[in-house]
Order: C-alpha cells, then sequence, then structure tokens
C-alpha cells in the first residue's frame, strides 16, 4: 500500500501536541490526521518535537526528491563516472527509495542494491 500522498503539514493542539496532518488540496481542510508528537521520552520538549514533526512532514517531498535524483542520475548512465564515495550514496539512495515504495523495485544499474 503506498503512502498517503502530501501535502503533510504540522498543527499544534489543543494539549500543545504536534500534529501531522494530510489536508484537501483545494479547499485546505483536514482531512485527517497522520501521527501526534507530543511528549518525547516523556519529557515535555518543544524543540525536539517541532524538529521531529518538521521531518515527519517533510517525508513525502523528501521521497519525491531522492526518487527523482535517483532516475535522474541512472538514467544519464552516470555510473562509470562516480568514484567510489559517489557510487556508495547512490547505491544507498536507491536501496532507501526502494524500500519506501510499493511494489519493491529493482535497480536497472546493477544487482547489489538490494538489502
Amino acid at each position: 500500500m503506498p503512502h498517503t500522498p502530501g501535502p503533510w503539514k504540522i498543527k499544534e493542539n489543543n494539549l500543545g501536541c504536534k500534529e501531522i496532518i494530510h489536508l484537501h488540496h483545494k479547499e485546505e481542510e483536514v482531512l485527517f490526521t497522520i501521527i501526534e508528537i507530543g511528549y518525547t521520552n516523556g519529557v515535555f520538549n518543544e524543540a525536539e518535537d517541532l524538529a521531529n514533526a518538521r521531518l515527519i512532514a517533510a517525508a513525502p517531498d523528501l521521497l519525491a526528491i531522492a526518487r527523482a535524483l535517483c532516475d535522474m542520475l541512472s538514467q544519464r548512465d552516470l555510473y562509470p563516472m562516480l568514484n567510489f564515495e559517489e557510487t556508495r550514496l547512490l547505491h544507498a539512495a536507491n536501496s532507501l527509495v526502494m524500500s519506501l515504495t510499493e511494489p519493491p523495485q529493482e535497480c536497472d544499474n546493477c544487482g547489489d542494491c538490494r538489502d
């Protein structure tokens, strides 16, 4: 099952907890709450909760960017020009994108990306 598409936004509820919400695109109406972030390790930590909420809310966009970069680099057949570290990073990005998408996708460049 694919993830809930963006946009995901942050809203503070009446208890001070951060909610990651999914909005109706046209009406900016809250469709549902994806996750609620409240007390970190049993202690109220406003800065950490907000940082966590921002990261989670950005997840759909981060996945889309990672997927686009992997596709772009793969289609340009840049593997022969990449050094070891760049190749390792591209493999890691491909593995991450594959692990987050349904159904799992095979890397078109090599067979070593898969966990």
